[in-house]
């Protein structure tokens, strides 16, 4: 019966197979054997380390297994896995039961002498697989070193399927530490389901000075899509800090769980990255599987920079396909920068709403491709900047194909770029109901502001709608217009670059500035999509760098009833579509259309 199990995980689970076959792991020996702990006659053990003893006993190529009955209580556990080939499953009610269920087995560190509940070793050549389901790992506090709940080190694979972890502490990784060997003992850490009880991985209570939940060391990799990382709290990284030569990959299947079980929520930390701190130079990704839903990093808080998240050194690359980064806080015990995100010392973060490719468009009807959103800079008396997106001395961050809506801070509502080389990017994005009253996109000292393709209007408070103050400012295809607010304030010596700009005001005289009201459907209920007498519709003659519009459609769609004012592309956000519901109306605009 297990053996039978971990074929069915390791069909549902391509990667794994994958995983499996390169390492010569996918065929246990048939020397193989199943090892049960509890306190009832069907047991072979008592405790789990002796069961553990015995399957390294049997053989170190032998994949062996262990079934750990919830029939006992098992406390002070300080358990050790050395270079072993191991399957642990929890969840069963004695060890005569073949079928795993809820609740969870519970192993508890209390009182073990400041170890992890669980250590994994591998130091060798010779890549190791452990897997683990349905155990409860709590009350780990390793003081003085890493890794709470869990700490593994080496060449290895280790799954971890339906396991919570809860009120452990740590050093680094409140409740995982992981880290590899070298460049060929990579250390492969994947958090997911457990298909049989349809409980998700789940990291929630756990402390740290570094990554409350998950610390990500040199030459390891984590796999964290099916995971649910909240309510962890660190110095920095509140949910997960990915250190030197960390990796992450955040491969979301929503299909799988009602929204909102995956993400990284509600984790806080003290001074950077209240969702994930990045500060290792390799990529990171977050994709999706399909158009149900977006992976979510909301209501995290930072005591400084990086609400949700906070990507610095050069190399450093957060890509997300779909995100959806709501709800974070910044600055709440100092100043702040950030809200959503934070990017600088050579960092990157790209958000991007398009399909990348696919021949499918994941937008949904009822929500943007991508958001950043809710998010706010500066918070209990503290000043803020970047309420949405900050990029910091030498830091880049892009936003394709999303909305940028109702983020708040002091200066640059919206966003915000400051110092050399620092650059913010908007294409193809809707920028509306921002709060604040120093300006909603700033660009200082030395920093650019890149604008293609966007909506920038509906924004409550004062201040400039485009703040540059020796910077740079480039705007094409886009529409900035709110009459009661000042178009764009320029200062020093900055550089401005526009093309096929509607305003309602002529912020660049030397440009191409063209002031005339845009013709929203109905901007007084937030419907920024243009009327069909608008004189914004075909009025542009170059593409957007993406050549996709805010809800991943094309651009360049050359209605047959509207006059090429300037050439086949729409300004602002949205391309209207041949038929459109305006155009399939008749061009009825009396019933307004309603935006995401």
């Amino acid at each position: 019966e297990m053996e039978m199990e971990m074929l069915k995980t390791i069909v549902t689970r391509p990667g794994l197979a994958m995983t499996l076959w390169l390492f010569g792991l996918l065929a246990p020996s048939a020397e193989a054997a199943v090892f049960r702990v509890g306190g009832d006659p069907a047991c072979t053990h008592t405790d789990i380390q002796s069961a553990i003893d015995a399957a390294a006993a049997n053989g170190g190529e032998t994949l062996d297994s262990i079934v750990i009955a919830r029939n006992l209580s098992y406390v002070a556990q300080a358990l050790v896995i050395d270079s072993q080939r191991l399957l642990l499953r929890g969840g069963y009610a004695d060890c005569s039961s073949t079928t795993r269920d809820l609740p969870m087995t519970v192993l508890d560190g209390a009182g073990n002498g400041n170890n992890p509940v669980l250590e994994i070793r591998s130091p060798g050549n010779t890549r190791q697989l452990v897997q683990i389901m349905g155990l409860e790992l709590r009350g780990g506090h390793a003081t003085t070193g890493d890794g709470g709940a869990l700490r593994i080190v080496g060449n290895a694979q280790l799954d971890l399927l339906g396991v919570y972890l809860h009120d452990n502490s740590a050093i680094s990784g409140g409740a995982i530490h992981a880290r590899g060997n070298s460049l060929t003992g990579i250390l492969d850490l994947s958090l997911g389901r457990d298909a049989a009880t349809g409980e998700p991985f789940r990291a929630e209570g756990n402390t740290a000075s570094l990554g409350g939940a998950v610390y990500i060391g040199a030459y390891a990799r984590l796999n964290a899509g099916s995971a649910r990382i909240a309510g962890n709290h660190a110095i920095s990284g509140g949910g997960i800090y990915f250190g030197p030569d960390g990796e992450g990959y955040f491969a979301f299947d929503p299909g799988v769980a009602p929204p909102g079980t995956y993400g990284i929520h509600s984790n806080t930390a003290e001074k950077d990255g209240g969702g994930i701190y990045i500060g290792s130079g390799l990529m990171h990704y977050v994709f999706r599987y399909s158009a149900v839903g977006s992976y979510r990093i909301s209501s995290n808080e930072a005591g400084r920079d990086g609400g949700g998240i906070f990507v610095s050194g050069p190399g450093s690359y957060l890509f997300a396909y779909g995100l959806q980064l709501d709800g974070n806080r910044a600055g709440t015990l100092e100043s702040g920068r950030g809200g959503g995100g934070y990017a600088g010392d050579g960092g990157t973060i790209l958000i991007r709403g398009d399909s990348g490719g696919d021949p499918v468009n994941y937008c949904l009807p009822d929500a943007p491709c991508a958001s950043v959103s809710g998010n706010r800079a500066g918070l209990n008396g503290h000043s803020g900047q970047g309420g949405g997106l900050f990029a910091g001395l030498g830091g880049h961050v892009t936003f394709l194909v999303g909305e940028l809506r109702g983020n708040g801070s002091e200066q640059g509502s919206a966003g915000m770029a400051a110092g050399n080389n620092a650059t913010l990017t908007l294409d193809s994005v809707l920028v509306s109901g921002n709060i604040g009253d120093g300006g909603t996109l700033l660009a200082s000292s030395a920093a650019t502001l890149d604008l293609q393709g966007i909506t920038l209007t509906g924004e409550p408070g004062s201040g400039p709608l485009l703040g540059i103050a020796d910077a740079t400012l480039n705007v094409l295809d886009s529409i900035i217009h709110q009459p009661a607010r000042v178009a764009a304030a320029i200062a020093g010596a900055s550089t401005i670059s526009t093309d096929c700009v509607v305003s309602h005001e002529n912020f660049h005289p030397g440009g191409d500035v063209r002031v005339f009201d845009p013709g929203f459907i109905d901007a007084a209920h937030g419907a920024y999509r243009l009327r069909p007498d608008s004189q914004a519709l075909d009025a542009c003659s170059n593409s957007t760098s993406f050549n996709v519009d805010v809800r991943d459609n094309p651009r360049g769609v050359d209605l047959p009833e509207i006059p090429d004012i300037g050439g086949p592309y729409d300004a602002g956000a949205f391309e209207t579509q041949v038929g459109d519901r305006l155009f399939a109306d008749g061009f009825d605009t009396s019933a307004p259309m309603p935006e995401d």
